[in-house]
């Protein structure tokens, strides 16, 4: 049920600022901003390749779709595993699936719905491993905890609260199994090869048309900082250097922070699930720490532990896509305390999470309207409506990505260039010296940019 809803609310096009680039990366095969996600590039590039349904944009859209939808089945699925009813484990599905966040991203291309779907999958391998003592379902979880971090490293926030979990088992971990569990983790963190490695090819093979114009290698999209040519290159693109995210993984060390986020988390919780279903989830919180308190910690620790680092994060503007999976696991505990109110028919509590789920359901539905969403389109007819057919175009990234997605995707810009810079007098220069073709810059304004040429 939840894909057929989000497939009915997809965007039908190309967006703009992250979900352009990852409409756009993954079919060209380039490299992304950093970290490079480059299991989300590899992946849904395939995806795009192979399914012939709609046009690209759409088929990275349903990619994404497919990855929140499938996370809410191994929420199902985990709910199961812990004896919970079908009917109270769908209704926790439901409540989880139609939150707003949930329901938004999954209706447009976004890294963070495959960092979800494996997060989900980790959990639920250990999950299994808890309940069935099987070594193969925690070395798959590890396997799955590698994945996510090979999509975006803000899954490493995961790891405590699922080992937690994994070690406070009736079922004792072999020591057998230690070195399988760390190589199943550590192998997926290869994928990163691909960076330096698709950065060498596109270099060697002059993919990236901007080199033309005189410009270093490492503009967006084709060559992302050129981590091929140093060590030092590489190393400030995995680390995700450009954003400075040390200064906020400090916050989670700051008493005074980690207040400042669990007020700022717990009004987040109280917007995506509106006032009776938050108090639904305290009382299911609760309820689950005095009946089954590691559970109850583990599964909290796994989704919330980086809420200190998400809103210290400024420079992040989407701050809800870091929190899907706090948003997962509440619908776990959820439907998990369904099973444990002992003093409460469960036909009862699964009757209450069921109407739960479809008042979300319904204050949500205006995220069908995200099938309407041209305003990308727009802004690019209008962009090459008012620049020749042979002009170098000039744009900040987040106005770039619509146009990357026209140039790199469908080919239909004409001869056009796209440059992802601020016009600086150097850029200006380098270019000019190789190249007599118009120049246009486009800025950021409302309720259409500026397209101007300079001369």
């Amino acid at each position: 049920m939840p894909l057929s809803v989000y497939v009915c609310s997809l965007m039908p096009s190309f967006g703009f600022w992250d979900v352009g680039e990852m409409q756009t990366v993954p079919y060209i095969f380039g490299i992304a901003h950093p970290t490079g996600f480059p299991t989300f590039v590899l992946l849904a590039g395939a995806f795009a390749h192979i399914i012939g349904i709609g046009n690209v944009a759409w088929r990275m859209n349903l990619f994404s779709a497919l990855a929140v939808a499938t996370s809410a089945w191994m929420l199902f699925a985990a709910l199961l595993e812990v004896k919970v009813l079908p009917i109270a484990s769908l209704s926790a599905v439901l409540v989880f699936a139609f939150t707003q966040a949930v329901w938004f991203h999954a209706t447009r291309a976004d890294v963070h719905d495959l960092v979800l779907c494996f997060e989900a999958l980790a959990f639920l391998f250990v999950i299994r491993w808890r309940v069935r003592g099987r070594v193969r379902d925690l070395i798959f979880g590890c396997f799955a905890v590698g994945l996510a971090l090979a999509t975006h490293p803000v899954a490493v926030w995961t790891l405590p609260g699922l080992l937690l979990l994994a070690l406070t088992g009736t079922r004792r971990l072999p020591m057998r199994a230690i070195p399988a569990a760390i190589g199943a983790l550590v192998a997926p963190l290869l994928l990163y090869c691909y960076v330096p490695l698709r950065s060498a090819e596109v270099s060697a093979l002059r993919l990236d048309p901007t080199v033309a114009l005189g410009l270093p290698p490492g503009q967006p999209f084709w060559d992302y900082a050129h981590t091929s040519g140093s060590l030092g290159s590489l190393i400030w693109f995995l680390s995700g250097a450009q954003f400075s995210p040390g200064r906020a993984m400090f916050a989670i060390f700051a008493p005074s922070h980690i207040a400042y986020a669990l007020v700022h988390g717990g009004l987040f919780v109280l917007h995506q699930l509106n006032i009776v279903a938050a108090i639904a989830v305290i009382i299911s919180v609760f309820a689950l720490l005095v009946g089954e308190p590691l559970l109850a910690i583990g599964s909290l620790l796994a989704g919330g532990l980086g809420l200190p680092f998400t809103f210290a994060y400024l420079i992040e503007a989407d701050k809800k896509s870091y929190l899907l999976f706090a948003l997962w696991t509440l619908a776990f505990v959820l439907g998990l305390s369904s099973a444990r109110l002992h003093r409460v028919p469960k036909w009862a509590t699964s009757t209450v999470i069921l109407l739960l789920a479809v008042g979300l359901f319904w204050a949500n539905r205006g995220i069908f309207n995200e099938r309407n969403d041209l305003r990308a389109p727009t802004y690019v007819r209008y962009v090459l409506s008012e620049t020749p057919k042979d002009a170098i175009v000039v744009a900040p990234w987040v106005l770039a990505t619509p146009i990357a997605y026209c140039l790199y995707v469908e080919h239909r810009c004409g001869n056009r260039l796209l440059v992802t810079a601020k016009l600086h007098r150097a850029t200006f220069a380098a270019i000019r010296r190789l190249t007599v073709r118009p120049i246009y810059e486009v800025k950021d304004h409302k309720p259409m940019p500026i397209v101007k040429e300079i001369r």
